[in-house]
């Protein structure tokens, strides 16, 4: 190990089913989000400054955290009242930087092709200039044909499950792997 870590902040954004459906979900004390923050150790100390490396290892443990990130919660769509069955992620890095860092917004919707909710993270992809889209694995549909909704089992992904009291996570696979530290902010507390 070399003995830096990657500062990692991942915001995730979406709503509740009792939230209200007007802009006021989108600011303020309203607004639905949870911070997460990690710091996976940088497993070669000669990945520091190589950009390409840093940006090659930091994608790959991101993209190992999305399914257990989709997963946390009884998430609905971030610009409506359905619940969310897609996740977006919009990056921004500065991996050349000691210690590196790197914030990814991830956005919960009900459709990322077509519609209302398609269209609003268009607008927000457009009001962040300097971000990239990570490019995720492709979710396996369900037994209906359906993208998995991110209130059901990370693992088994079946509707059914996101009707259960409690989420069914990879979670603790996660907190072992990496450290975890969950910050709250205004609104959040009402998940």
């Amino acid at each position: 190990m070399s003995g830096q870590v990657l500062d990692l902040t991942i915001i995730v954004y979406g709503s509740s089913e009792n939230d209200p459906n007007d802009d006021s979900r989108f600011s303020g004390y309203n607004q639905r989000r949870v911070e997460l923050e990690f710091r996976p150790p940088v497993p070669k100390a000669d990945m520091l400054g190589n950009v390409d490396r840093m940006m090659t290892w930091a994608k790959w443990s991101i993209i190992e955290l999305l399914q257990d990130i989709k997963h946390s919660q009884k998430w609905h769509c971030e610009f409506c009242d359905k619940p969310a069955r897609e996740t977006v992620q919009f990056c921004a890095s500065w991996v050349n930087r000691v210690p590196p860092k790197m914030i990814v917004y991830t956005h919960q919707v009900c459709k990322t092709k077509g519609g209302r909710c398609a269209k609003a993270l268009d607008e927000i992809s457009h009001m962040m200039p300097g971000t990239w889209i990570l490019e995720s694995p492709e979710v396996p549909s369900t037994a209906e044909g359906e993208i998995p909704l991110s209130a059901s089992c990370a693992n088994c992904q079946k509707t059914e499950t996101a009707r259960r009291g409690t989420l069914s996570t990879a979670g603790q696979r996660v907190k072992e792997k990496i450290g975890l530290v969950i910050k709250k902010s205004a609104g959040s507390s009402r998940m």
